[in-house]
């Protein structure tokens, strides 16, 4: 699973806990809803459209170190 991935994932959770649907939240975002399930269903370009949808939900994302395995040499 990718970052993308589990953004959509988080996203579409959160969206199912408050009882809100995808067109909602593009009207909120100012995007069609066309634009918003591309985004969701990993046939867009996500990238733009992630800080926006990220911020209106409520969301951030966070990037932490991984824990280091035996095996790494890095």
């Amino acid at each position: 699973m990718n970052v993308n991935d589990v953004i959509r994932a988080t996203v579409r959770r959160t969206l199912d806990e408050r009882g809100m649907t995808q067109t909602e939240l593009a009207t909120r975002l100012g995007v069609t809803p066309q634009a918003l399930s591309r985004t969701l269903t990993e046939r867009g370009k996500p990238a733009g459209l992630w800080q926006s949808i990220l911020d209106e939900l409520g969301l951030e994302l966070v990037v932490r170190v991984k824990a280091a395995t035996d095996d790494s040499t890095r």
